[in-house]
């Protein structure tokens, strides 16, 4: 937290709590609005909109039938046709349909399948290089290590890579921290947790290489119970780093 200013002139944040004493209601939407949160929320949500409108795009060049175009978890907000809109924007996927009575996926090659699982970082990271610079690069080598780094070390490294972030957010130009989290949410994807494009690269290689859907399976479960525990995590981290400040 920042220091408690000590001149005669107003900050933002002291003019806030005078009139959240007189009018708490009237400012709430307003407040978390300018709050790291809502910039958090923002960046992740147009980082997982490139990423899934990269993959359903490439899928389409390939000549993959697209069946749906799900963004965001929970209650549907809007449906048009092939796409969906939840109203937790924390996730989504894309769906492809069937050839000859075969998963369209079968059709491709493996060079094609490799390159259509990681198309969606590949995406934000040349987001993320538009955005900042010289920076995505390390953004997103530091995010590989921080994403597992945070969940194994929920209550120091965790609120100390939160403390970053929120520094980043309140005092970053917006563009500068949606390219930064658009690298972190490249690394993110690419880890291998079910779910993830890391995942569906591993699972590719594994079919490729004879491993059967038995022995896929039982290392999917074995991933998802590895996977809940760093989300467990970080939701740990969170709440943390939230009672300090």
């Amino acid at each position: 937290m920042r220091p408690a200013a000590r001149c005669s002139i107003p900050t933002r944040q002291s003019r806030d709590a005078g009139s959240n004493a007189s009018t708490p209601r009237a400012f709430t939407g307003i407040q978390f609005l300018n709050s790291p949160v809502a910039t958090w929320v923002a960046t992740a949500a147009a980082s997982l909109l490139v990423h899934l409108l990269a993959i359903a795009a490439q899928g389409t060049w390939f000549g993959l039938p697209l069946t749906q175009f799900s963004f965001g978890y929970g209650a549907t907000l809007l449906r048009a046709g092939r796409v969906r809109v939840g109203v937790l924007p924390v996730g989504g996927y894309v769906m492809f349909g069937q050839i000859d009575d075969k998963p369209a996926m079968e059709k491709l090659g493996l060079v094609a399948q490799l390159w259509l699982a990681v198309t969606g970082p590949v995406t934000l990271l040349v987001l993320s290089t538009c955005l900042v610079g010289a920076s995505a690069l390390p953004a997103f080598v530091a995010g590989l290590w921080q994403w597992p780094a945070g969940a194994l070390s929920p209550l120091e490294t965790g609120p100390e890579l939160l403390a970053a972030a929120r520094r980043q957010a309140v005092d970053g130009p917006f563009m500068v921290t949606l390219g930064l989290v658009a690298a972190k949410m490249a690394a993110l994807n690419l880890l291998p947790i079910v779910g993830s494009n890391g995942w569906q690269v591993l699972a590719t290689l594994g079919r490729r290489l004879g491993l059967s859907a038995r022995a896929l399976q039982t290392a999917s479960r074995g991933m998802s119970i590895v996977s809940l525990l760093m989300f467990a995590s970080w939701l740990i981290a969170i709440a943390w780093s939230s009672s300090r400040h």
